[in-house]
C-alpha cells in the first residue's frame, strides 16, 4: 500500500499523556457532529487521536465513525501544518452523518488549518 493511503502507529495519538497535553494545551473547536482539539508543535509527526465513546452506540457504530474519521486525516495530513496533533470526538448525532457529509463536516472544523495540496 502506498504510504500516502496508510495510517501508521507513527501518526496516532494512543498515550493518555500525549491526549491530556492536546487536550490542555490545544485549540477547541467544535460543531454538531464532533469536538476537535489541535496543537500544532513543530518537529512531530502530525498524528490523530480518536475518542468514541459508547453514548455514540454499539461497537460497529464506534467503529464506522472512527474509519469515516481516520479516512478524513488520511484525505487531509498533508495539508495540515507539519507536527499538528490532531484529537476528534465523535457526539452522539454523528451516527446520522454519511461518509461524505462526515468528511465536510470535518473539513469546516479544521478547515482555517489546511493548507491548499
Amino acid at each position: 500500500m502506498p504510504e500516502r493511503y496508510s495510517h501508521p502507529r507513527t501518526a496516532r495519538i494512543q498515550h493518555k499523556h500525549e491526549f491530556s497535553r492536546v487536550f490542555s494545551q490545544g485549540r477547541k473547536v467544535w460543531g454538531p457532529y464532533f469536538i476537535g482539539y489541535l496543537l500544532e508543535d513543530a518537529g512531530l509527526e502530525t498524528r490523530l487521536g480518536l475518542v468514541v465513546s459508547r453514548k455514540v452506540g454499539k461497537a460497529a457504530v464506534r467503529n464506522r465513525v472512527k474509519r469515516l474519521i481516520r479516512e478524513f486525516f488520511r484525505a487531509n495530513r498533508s495539508r495540515f501544518p507539519q507536527g499538528t496533533q490532531l484529537v476528534v470526538i465523535g457526539r452522539s448525532s454523528c451516527t446520522s452523518l454519511d461518509g461524505p457529509a462526515c468528511i465536510a463536516e470535518l473539513g469546516s472544523m479544521f478547515g482555517q488549518w489546511l493548507r491548499d495540496a
